[in-house]
């Protein structure tokens, strides 16, 4: 992708033809690149997405197709590998007391807000604040190794559901109340062939035949969301087995 040749075949060849029928909001462009010692993927990344988007502007799409910064963030994590300090409320969107910043001020109850807002005050503090942050990736596994703490199917269906009545709700974070949270669940399907931890295979909403692992309320609010006009993408990769489910 930083070969202007290539990015732009790419982009006539797998968004430009379907952009007219589908609403194709934004590309990602690398995926956890910074999770493995590879320097030259690291150089390459903001090259890649500079091209891109010049693709983008020369092909007259950069005002359909978005550019966000987006990131994965899982406030699991952080409870599975502290469970003594984090408190599990404030990671499922539970009620809580919520934590003060002390640098600003601000009031949060959920850790996903403050992981958000934690890149945001990353890039004002490079001088930028007209970018805006989506989250790529979030999830909770419902299932996981005996050392994976937390990942059982009641937590994965508070945090997932708790979310989407955040996103129903149209919330920002305490640092952009004004701007509706853009979030991209992980994942619609799980991936049964995924190495790695037991939790790796077991972040989907539904198993592999289409029956659910647990409700949220997904089904009930696909038809209300549609007909009053708000977004609703389902992604689904045929190469790697699962999909994201999007609400905004």
């Amino acid at each position: 992708m930083t070969d202007p040749i290539k990015a732009q075949n790419w982009v006539q060849q797998r968004v430009q033809p379907y952009h007219s029928r589908t609403r194709i909001t934004c590309i990602t462009v690398g995926n956890e690149v910074f999770k493995y010692n590879d320097h030259q993927q690291w150089s390459n990344l903001l090259p890649a997405m500079q091209t891109v988007y010049n693709t983008l502007v020369d092909l007259g799409l950069d005002k359909q197709v978005k550019w966000p910064f987006l990131i994965n963030a899982y406030p699991y994590f952080a409870y599975k590998d502290n469970p003594n300090e984090v408190p599990l409320d404030c990671v499922l969107f539970q009620p809580n007391q919520g934590t003060m910043d002390p640098f600003t001020n601000l009031k949060y109850d959920n850790m996903l807000y403050a992981q958000v807002d934690a890149v945001y005050s990353a890039i004002k503090a490079m001088g930028h604040t007209d970018i805006e942050v989506r989250v790529s990736e979030t999830g909770w596994p419902f299932k996981g190794d005996e050392n994976e703490v937390g990942a059982t199917p009641e937590n994965a269906g508070l945090y997932n559901g708790n979310l989407l009545k955040r996103i129903e709700q149209r919330q920002g974070t305490p640092a952009k109340p004004n701007v509706p949270i853009d979030i991209y669940v992980f994942a619609l399907f799980n991936e049964n062939l995924k190495p790695g931890p037991a939790s790796e295979r077991n972040y989907g909403l539904f198993y592999p035949d289409g029956t659910s692992v647990y409700s949220i309320g997904v089904q009930g609010y696909l038809p209300e969301l549609i007909y009053s006009s708000a977004r609703i993408l389902i992604l689904q990769s045929s190469d790697l087995g699962y999909g994201m489910l999007n609400l905004s």
